[in-house]
């Protein structure tokens, strides 16, 4: 099978880092993409590929990589992977790969998958186990927090030499955007794009107000530390005071943008939110939370698993007591021919095509809420269609059922909670006969999306075709039953 399609990308070589930057406009974040970094090759599989496209690093600098590590620009739409470089001898030039080439280096994932030492694991939801999968983390108020800091503690705002030890004082903040990180075998990616406003006052050096203020906006605030954010200041026209005020305003007009980048710069606030982060985690409560969310999901499910048994047990016990109240007998008053056909001893067809079509359509719609994965997915089938040819016939008071039908449809599962993502496709039954049978007859489940890497797209394969099956044993019981009403 080939490998997906390999995006726009190259290598940034310096004396003590080796960046690889690929281009990604279409993207957003990264979620639903696979990231491997490897010793050799870094794999990258995005939405909607099959197989991941491979970038092999350079060979003459394997023995110099450091661990990497993987940032997210959404304001350039560029994923970045860097690796600090040994000391030895390094070329400057960058290093073009087209990009088209596929590497046949092998990957090794095992060991760069896994956190430094240094570095606290990262923890994710109870569904993402050991913190495998790629999962997004909001961490927008933890962010807020942390501008704030910056804010209050920034020397470069506070006791100004060139105001006479006046300060500036930030207040009434409010940061909009995105701030996140996303969580892949056990490391932290954090991701942010923020817009600032606050109001701003000047105070004297015993923190008594001058009589200035303003407001202020920092607008694309991200974690790269060559994007430069944009910033506006404005004095307000209230303000009132004397030299010392009007000096800070215009401190504030000429170098107030500055002082604000150099407070919030990404070499400051990233390592800042990284670490609050870590702070807050707690890996023993962590796994303590995680054991108790299995057990009670394991309770759950074998809860589940008996009421369904239950249920199977007493449809199938019916069935047989249907199945033997119904079974042909010579002479069976229960199946009724025409006034001409006395006894039903005859031979007698009657199409029941148009009626199968309704029956299957309306049963196989009617499936939705279908539960999977114990409760954690709900199901439903819907656009059923249905092509072929079905009757019903008697002869010598016997019951015989013929059917040649086709039947499609689409499914979708969707999540009943977070982190789950979504599952939809195609099913189809090329020939369900009254040969072959409900039991017999093959069904085929088709994938179009899977955002929950095979998970839900298995579990309708498994739990879905059996309550198809299930109302396919009903349709023929149902069709046997219509003989009786002829």
């Amino acid at each position: 099978m080939a490998a997906g399609r390999s995006p726009s990308h190259c290598f940034d070589e310096s004396t003590d880092k080796l960046a690889l930057l690929v281009e990604l406009p279409t993207l957003d974040s990264l979620e639903g993409i696979e990231l491997d970094m490897g010793r050799e090759e870094v794999q990258l599989t995005l939405p909607g590929d099959a197989q991941p496209s491979r970038i092999a690093l350079p060979p003459r600098l394997l023995s110099r990589l450091g661990d990497p590590v993987a940032r997210f620009s959404r304001k350039r739409r560029q994923l970045t992977v860097s690796w600090a470089l040994s000391a030895s001898q390094a070329s400057s030039a960058p290093l073009e790969i087209s990009a088209g080439e596929v590497p046949s280096a092998q990957t090794e994932t095992a060991d760069t998958a896994r956190p430094s030492s240094t570095e606290a694991p990262a923890y994710g939801s109870i569904w993402n186990k050991n913190n495998w999968h790629w999962e997004e983390k909001n961490c927008l108020e933890l962010a807020t927090a942390e501008v704030q800091k910056a804010l209050d503690s920034s020397s470069g705002l506070k006791h100004v030499r060139e105001l006479g030890g006046s300060s500036i004082v930030i207040k009434d903040l409010e940061v909009k955007g995105d701030a996140s990180f996303a969580l892949r075998k056990g490391k932290r990616i954090l991701c942010y794009e923020l817009t600032i406003s606050f109001k701003w006052e000047g105070r004297d050096e015993f923190g008594a107000a001058l009589g200035v203020k303003g407001t202020g906006e920092v607008k694309d605030l991200t974690q790269e530390e060559d994007d430069e954010p944009e910033v506006e200041i404005e004095v307000s026209t209230s303000s009132s005071g004397g030299p010392e005020a009007r000096s800070t305003g215009q401190w504030m007009r000429r170098a107030g943008a500055k002082a604000l980048i150099q407070a919030l710069s990404a070499g400051t606030l990233r390592p800042a939110i990284l670490a609050a982060e870590v702070a807050q985690a707690d890996p023993t409560a962590d796994l303590e939370r995680r054991k108790a969310e299995e057990a009670k999901a394991a309770e759950a499910a074998r809860s589940a698993a008996a009421v369904e048994q239950q249920r199977i047990a007493a449809e199938q016990r019916l069935r047989e007591s249907e199945s033997r109240a119904n079974r042909p007998q010579a002479g069976n008053p229960d199946v009724v021919g025409s006034v001409w056909n006395v006894n039903a001893w005859h031979w007698e067809e009657k199409p029941m095509t148009e009626w199968s079509r309704s029956w299957l359509s309306k049963e196989l719609s009617g499936l939705s809420g279908l539960q999977l994965l114990a409760g954690l997915a709900e199901a439903e089938i819907s656009g059923v269609q249905v092509s072929g040819d079905a009757s019903v016939s008697v002869r010598k008071g016997k019951p015989i059922i013929l059917f040649q039908l086709r039947i499609e449809g689409s499914w979708e599962v969707t999540p009943t909670c977070e982190g789950l993502g979504e599952c939809r496709g195609s099913l189809i039954l090329p020939e369900f006969s009254s040969e072959e049978g409900a039991l017999n007859s093959l069904v085929r489940v088709e994938v179009a999306k899977d955002e929950s890497l095979g998970r839900l797209g298995s579990a309708f394969r498994k739990e879905g075709v059996a309550a198809v099956r299930g109302v396919l044993t009903k349709f023929e019981e149902a069709l046997r039953a219509q003989l009786s009403q002829s």
